[in-house]
């Protein structure tokens, strides 16, 4: 069974976790804003449900070999950017 992700919009974070496809964002450093999205989570079973078979099946791309090539490829962007 997938779960669903609460995350802060911190770097990072928002390269896999997407808000409302397969996980919920909040604004970070926000108390409140973590509060409301994780009350919105308690209101809303069948997204909660859906987010987190969609978070299942990201993370099941995710083998070993596919985690070290998507950092080799992030590397390579942020140092082209530079």
């Amino acid at each position: 069974q997938g779960l669903c992700i609460i995350a802060s919009n911190t770097s990072g974070l928002t390269e896999v976790c997407v808000d409302g496809e397969n996980a919920i964002i909040f604004e970070r450093g926000e108390p409140q804003a973590l509060a409301d999205a994780i009350s919105d989570g308690v209101n809303d079973q069948p997204n909660l449900v859906k987010l987190g078979m969609s978070g299942l099946s990201l993370a099941r791309t995710k083998t070993h070999q596919q985690v070290h090539i998507d950092r080799e490829q992030f590397l390579n962007r942020v140092l082209r950017i530079r």
